[in-house]
């Protein structure tokens, strides 16, 4: 079985020994940053975390004057587990 090595972006040359084209993201791309745009604070009133039942009050907005907004809801069962925990299906309250 064949294995290949990967050389840096700076380091790479073609056949000939002279330095081979690379692609590279233009600079403005390269120091973008994915962020959500709403501030958000969460947290659980009643309950363990883990179980049906139990009440979560969310705050989102605040910002550029908007007043901020405080969203209500009860977990009704699981239906999975995802990489951040335990996954519910809720209803608003």
């Amino acid at each position: 079985m064949a294995s290949a090595g990967v050389a840096p972006a700076s380091g790479l040359t073609d056949a000939n020994g002279s330095s081979a084209g690379v692609e590279r993201l233009p600079d403005e791309m390269s120091d973008m940053k994915i962020r959500d745009d709403k501030e958000m604070e969460t947290a659980v009133v009643d309950g363990n975390g883990t179980e049906t039942g139990h009440i979560i009050v969310t705050t989102i907005g605040g910002k550029n004057g908007q007043p901020k907004q405080t969203i209500s809801y009860m977990a009704e069962r699981v239906v999975g587990h995802g990489s951040f925990g335990v996954v519910f299906q809720v209803s608003s309250l």
